[in-house]
């Protein structure tokens, strides 16, 4: 038998796939992968339930499904966008880094796999969160269940990612979810630097099954880096309201018969969104031309003259009003006296986090423009790309 390696390639993993070759498919075959990833560096997966899973045209299609929805697809957000195949596949390595069993791994590594087509916006579309909700049926109409039963698991334990919690828990609390899309996007929208995330990386522990970190400024650095992504980028107003230009097409396009909700599990978010910019109706055509890195959404304060500041690349501006849906975590840190949240070693941390809850408690009313030139006043991330 000869000798292979197979080199799968996303927007930031490089994956060898090592082992021999029957045939010209692997999948039985592969005994290893080493991942190259720019959090983690140079990792070896060898469980081969995973390996066979990453190999699933299930799992293939998460490189087409962006962790940002439209926000990484029309350019309000540095390229290449992150997507949900790098962010689960980095998910399965923390758990692994930090103990957790194969089929904990298992766990994190498919926690997404039931996203569709744009992610979130479409919980905007159906009034639920899809990709739980439907996660279970979605699941038993893949080869998911199958590889997992070959190999040995359970599905429905593997699926039931409650029952994991180095992978999930509930906010303010930190899991391999939260703290690798954290890391990840806060590299990407230039929020952490290289040093800062490997500080944070290799502070975190595992105590008693749940994720903490051994040092209070690791946790204050990767407090304050979630806090910043969250204000200006994951419940910035902008991103928020092409969401919901978005979700307004994309009900159009299943009212009409473009699209069925099937094919949100099968199209990736370029085809979908090239298929209603080109074919859609003048209505979701209008709806697309208003989705654009252009737009910019400015807080009326009406006791506050600087909302005329306005400059002249700003034009005609509407108003909407948007009740943001925000994320902070309060990561616990090991101290002599034990697990303490960073809020209680923190006063300035609690009152910044504190503040920022606040704030964002009641619906925002907004001006939304659409700037001249897509470089003024652009987004910070989108600045530093």
């Amino acid at each position: 038998m000869d000798s292979s390696t197979t080199t799968v390639d996303s927007a930031n993993f490089s994956l060898n796939m090592t082992g021999t070759n029957k045939n010209s498919s692997a999948q039985t075959s592969q005994t290893a992968c080493e991942i190259h990833d720019p959090i983690y560096g140079t990792v070896i997966i060898d469980s081969l339930c995973a390996i066979e899973i990453i190999h699933l045209a299930e799992f293939q299609r998460l490189k087409h499904v962006l962790q940002h929805g439209i926000s990484g697809l029309v350019g309000l957000l540095p390229s290449p966008p992150v997507n949900r195949f790098d962010h689960s596949l980095g998910a399965m390595i923390l758990v692994k880094r930090l103990g957790g069993s194969e089929e904990a791994q298992l766990a994190a590594l498919l926690h997404d796999v039931a996203h569709t087509t744009f992610s979130h916006v479409v919980d905007l579309v159906f009034g639920y969160v899809v990709h739980e909700v439907d996660k279970l049926e979605y699941l038993n109409s893949t080869q998911i269940p199958n590889v997992l039963q070959k190999h040995g698991f359970d599905p429905q334990r593997v699926f039931n990612e409650e029952l994991f919690s180095l992978l999930e828990l509930p906010s303010p609390r930190i899991c391999a979810d939260r703290v690798d899309y954290a890391l990840r996007d806060s590299l990407y929208f230039g929020f952490l630097n290289q040093e800062d995330a490997q500080e944070v990386l290799h502070s975190l522990v595992s105590i008693d099954g749940q994720m903490a970190l051994d040092s209070q400024h690791a946790a204050i650095l990767l407090g304050n880096a979630f806090l910043m992504s969250d204000q200006k980028v994951w419940a910035a107003p902008t991103h928020a309201y092409l969401y919901k230009l978005t979700a307004e097409a994309l009900k159009l396009a299943l009212a009409e018969g473009l699209i069925q909700k099937k094919d949100l599990w099968t199209w990736g978010d370029r085809e979908l969104w090239h298929l209603m910019v080109n074919h859609g109706s003048p209505q979701i055509k209008k709806l697309t031309e208003r989705t654009n890195p252009r737009c910019r959404l400015l807080e009326i304060n009406l006791g506050d003259s600087k909302d005329s500041q306005a400059s002249n690349h700003i034009s005609s501006p509407e108003v909407c009003t948007l009740k943001l849906k925000i994320r902070t975590i309060d990561p616990p840190v090991s101290t002599p006296d034990g697990l303490k949240p960073l809020s209680s070693l923190d006063p300035e941390y609690a009152k910044r986090r504190g503040e920022y809850i606040h704030n964002r408690m009641l619906p925002i009313m907004y001006a939304v423009n659409y700037m001249t030139r897509v470089d003024d006043e652009a987004p910070v991330a989108a600045r530093s790309a």
